[in-house]
């Protein structure tokens, strides 16, 4: 192999690598802002907590909000084994620079969680932390294969989301509504991904209805329930 021929590969694959890097950039910006907040304007509000600056929060109410959060869900599901880091933007100018995402919350895997500007409420920040602390009990490659009727529902359950009907006597759902594959569920919409979580959270509430906390505790350690029968 020549020396020209060996500059020449190596030229393609460095190029070939900023392509996927840009690419993934591009797809999951929270990803990098996590692994360096100071490095999109984010500053540290504590408690491993990163805000938008100058948007009229203060650090100290980020702070306890999250902790409320915490200490809301940790009866359930137990603290999680290293705290997530959190960055939290106000504004739809720092919600863009993340990719401009229309959810109101997002978990990347087991330590990174991100609320924009429509994710910062309680009831969000106490459905992310679920998320967190599951995937860190199951374990990052585990948690992967988590059904997502499961996930969603575990969080939406423990979350105590006043969206959704959690009353096991009187909440309905649909077996079909229970989504299996993550991708699926994101492909669902803004019309039929709510449903599917409300569906999600009332199939967990029956289930501890007729099977007490000890299925939180299964799904926690990596034992996944079948889908409940239609109530």
């Amino acid at each position: 192999m020549t020396a020209g021929y060996r500059r020449a590969v190596t030229s393609a694959l460095a190029l070939a690598f900023a392509f996927f890097v840009t690419l993934f950039f591009l797809s999951f910006p929270p990803v990098f802002a996590g692994l360096c907040p100071r490095c999109f304007g984010f500053v540290p509000a504590g408690d491993n907590i990163f805000i938008e600056p100058n948007a009229g929060v203060a650090p100290a109410q980020v702070r306890a909000d999250v902790r409320a959060a915490v200490a809301a869900i940790e009866p359930v599901v137990g603290a999680a084994y290293v705290p997530a880091r959190v960055l939290v933007c106000f504004t739809e100018g720092c919600n863009g620079l993340m990719g401009g995402t229309s959810t109101i919350g997002m978990t990347y895997g087991t330590r990174l969680i991100y609320l924009p500007p429509q994710g910062y409420r309680p009831e969000i920040m106490r459905h992310e932390l679920v998320h967190a602390v599951l995937h860190q009990k199951v374990g990052l490659r585990r948690s992967f294969s988590i059904p997502a009727w499961v996930d969603e529902g575990l969080a939406v359950y423990v979350s105590a989301d006043p969206r959704v009907d959690l009353d096991p006597a009187t909440c309905r759902f649909e077996a079909a509504d229970l989504v299996e594959s993550k991708a699926e569920l994101r492909r669902l919409g803004p019309v039929k991904g709510p449903q599917a979580y409300g569906a999600a959270g009332c199939a967990l509430a029956h289930l501890v209805a007729q099977n007490g906390p000890l299925v939180i505790a299964q799904i926690l350690a990596g034992v996944y329930p079948s889908k409940p029968r239609r109530p």
